[in-house]
C-alpha cells in the first residue's frame, strides 16, 4: 500500500515549516507527547545554562529564611527549576487550548478540544526554538535572562508599555500566528480565529507583569570582573578593580587583623573568606540584583563570599565607617559557623561593638533610630531579615550593650566563650547573668521605652541609660 493510498500522515516536528501538512497530520492523529516533550528539554537547557548565573543570586537571597545548608538550598532550588521546566509545559498546553476552545465556542466554532491542544502543542515548537536561542546568547553574552523582543531598544517603564513590548517577541508572534492559520484551515472565520491567540497574549503579559517587581532591579547583566587582581592577606581573599590596588591591599590585611583578634577574644578559628570589593553602591546592587539601603554597603553570600562597596565612594557613608563596615561583615563571617547555638543577634551584636567604638555619635544615632522606630519585639531580631536594614544591626548592639552595661563587658565577652565551646545560649546566659531570655528581653525593652521617653520630651540621657558604647570597650573596637 502507498503512502497516498494510506491517506494523510500524523504530524511530525519537521513539518513545523510546511502548515498545510502539519495542519493536515494533527486532523488526521490529533497528539501533544512530542512536541510538548520538546518544549520541556529546551525550557530545561536554558535554564541549566542561567542557573549558574542566576543560582547565587537566588540562593543567597533565601539563606536568611531557610533551615538547611547554602549546598542543599542550591541543590533543591536547582531541581525545582528542572522540574518546573518540564511540568509547566505539561499543563500549560492543555489550559492554554482551553482559554481558546472557550470563546470559540461561545462563538459557535465547532473545533475539537483535542485539536486545539495538539495545534498550541506544535505552535509553541517556535517558543522551544526561543529557548534555544536565549541560552546560546547566555553563553554568548554572560546575561542570565537575554531578551528576545524589542525591550532593551524601547525600554519600557510602565507596566502597560512592558506589556505591550513582551508581544514583539518574533518566536510569540509566529506561535500566535500558526495557531490562528491552523484555526482558518480548519474553516474557522477570521474573527473567531484570533482566539487562538488569547493563550499566547495572556502568557506573555501576563510574565512581562506580574514577575516585575518594583523593589528589585530583576537579573541584572553581571558586572564583569574578569580582569581584576585578587589578593591575598592572610584568611582573606580580595578581589578589587585595578584602580583601588593600594587600598584594596590595606583593606584586605585589616579584615584579617581584626577577624584575628575576634578569634583571639573569643577561642575560635579563623577561616578563609573571599571578597568581592566593588567600586560603588550601584554597581554592589548590579552584582546582587537587589536595591539596598543606600546605608546597607555590603551583603554575605552564602557563608565564606562577601560583596562589598569600596569605603569613601557613598556621600551617605563615611569612609571611616565604611572601612569599619569591612570589619563588621567579616566578623560576622568568621563568628557566626563557631556560635550556631546563639541567636543571629547576639552574633551581630557582638561584632558590631568589636569593629565600632562607643561614643556620642553613635549613642546619638541610636537613639534618633529609637526615636524613629519606637520599640521592636525581641522576635524580630531572631529574624534574618532584620539585618539587611541599617536599624537590624544597631538593635543587636544594643542588646549586647544591655548585657554588659548590668553585668559588664568580661561577662559578655566569657558568655561569648561558652557559646563558642558548645554551649547553648539560653543556657549560658543564665549560668552568667542568671537571666532568662525572657528578663534579657524585659530589661532591653524598658531601656529603649526609657530613651523613647527622653527623646519625646527632648531630656538629656540620664546617667543609668543604656547607650551604645559599654561593650565596645573591652572588644576590641
Amino acid at each position: 500500500m502507498s503512502d497516498a493510498d494510506a491517506g494523510p500522515r500524523r504530524a511530525r516536528v519537521r513539518d513545523l515549516l510546511r502548515p498545510s501538512r502539519l495542519y493536515a497530520g494533527i486532523d488526521a492523529a490529533p497528539t501533544f507527547v512530542r512536541p510538548t516533550l520538546l518544549i520541556a528539554l529546551s525550557s530545561a537547557l536554558y535554564l541549566e545554562v542561567a542557573a549558574k548565573i542566576v543560582l547565587p543570586t537566588l540562593v543567597s537571597s533565601l539563606l536568611d529564611r531557610a533551615l538547611v545548608t547554602e549546598s542543599a538550598l542550591r541543590r533543591s532550588f536547582h531541581m525545582s527549576l528542572l522540574v518546573g521546566s518540564c511540568v509547566l509545559p505539561l499543563l500549560w498546553v492543555p489550559l492554554g487550548a482551553l482559554t481558546s476552545w472557550i470563546p470559540l465556542k461561545v462563538m459557535r466554532q465547532r473545533v475539537p478540544y483535542p485539536l486545539l491542544v495538539s495545534l498550541l502543542a506544535y505552535s509553541a515548537l517556535w517558543i522551544a526554538l526561543g529557548f534555544l536561542v536565549k541560552a546560546i546568547l547566555v553563553l554568548v553574552t554572560g546575561h542570565p535572562a537575554p531578551s528576545t523582543n524589542l525591550g532593551p531598544l524601547l525600554q519600557p517603564q510602565s507596566t502597560l508599555a512592558r506589556a505591550v513590548v513582551s508581544l514583539t517577541n518574533p518566536f510569540l508572534i509566529a506561535s500566535v500566528v500558526w495557531t490562528v492559520r491552523g484555526l482558518r484551515h480548519w474553516g474557522v472565520g477570521t474573527a473567531a480565529s484570533l482566539a487562538g491567540g488569547v493563550p499566547w497574549i495572556a502568557t506573555a503579559v501576563l510574565f512581562a507583569t506580574a514577575f516585575a517587581g518594583e523593589g528589585r532591579l530583576g537579573i541584572a547583566a553581571p558586572v564583569v570582573m574578569d580582569d581584576w587582581p585578587v589578593i591575598q592577606a592572610g584568611s582573606v581573599s580580595l578581589r578589587h578593580p585595578p584602580e583601588f590596588a593600594a587600598e584594596a591591599a590595606t583593606f584586605a590585611a585589616d579584615m584579617d587583623a581584626f577577624s584575628g583578634r575576634l578569634a583571639d577574644r573569643f577561642g575560635f578559628e579563623v577561616r578563609p573568606v573571599r571578597v568581592y570589593l566593588y567600586p560603588n553602591h550601584p554597581t554592589l546592587e548590579q552584582a546582587i540584583a537587589e536595591r539596598l539601603h543606600v546605608l546597607v554597603t555590603g551583603s554575605i553570600r552564602g557563608t565564606d563570599l562577601l560583596y562589598v562597596e569600596m569605603p569613601g565612594q557613598n556621600a551617605a557613608v563615611p569612609r571611616e565607617t565604611g572601612i569599619r563596615h569591612l570589619r563588621r561583615y567579616v566578623g560576622i563571617m568568621q563568628l557566626a559557623p563557631a556560635t550556631t547555638r546563639a541567636p543571629r543577634w547576639f552574633v551581630e551584636g557582638i561584632v558590631h561593638a568589636a569593629a565600632f567604638p562607643g561614643d556620642a555619635a553613635l549613642d546619638r544615632e541610636f537613639r534618633d533610630m529609637v526615636a524613629r522606630i519606637g520599640v521592636p519585639d525581641y522576635d524580630t531580631l531572631l529574624l534574618g531579615t532584620a539585618f539587611r536594614s541599617p536599624e537590624g544591626p544597631l538593635l543587636a548592639r544594643s542588646l549586647v550593650d544591655h548585657i554588659a552595661s548590668v553585668h559588664g563587658a568580661n561577662t559578655l565577652v566569657e558568655l561569648a566563650r561558652d557559646v563558642v565551646k558548645g554551649d547553648d545560649f539560653r543556657d549560658a546566659l543564665f549560668a552568667r547573668t542568671r537571666w532568662t531570655a525572657s528578663e534579657l528581653e524585659a530589661g532591653w525593652q524598658a531601656n529603649l521605652e526609657r530613651i523613647l521617653i527622653e527623646e519625646g520630651g527632648r531630656r538629656r540621657p540620664s546617667e543609668d541609660s543604656t547607650t551604645a558604647s559599654p561593650a565596645a570597650k573591652d572588644l576590641g573596637g
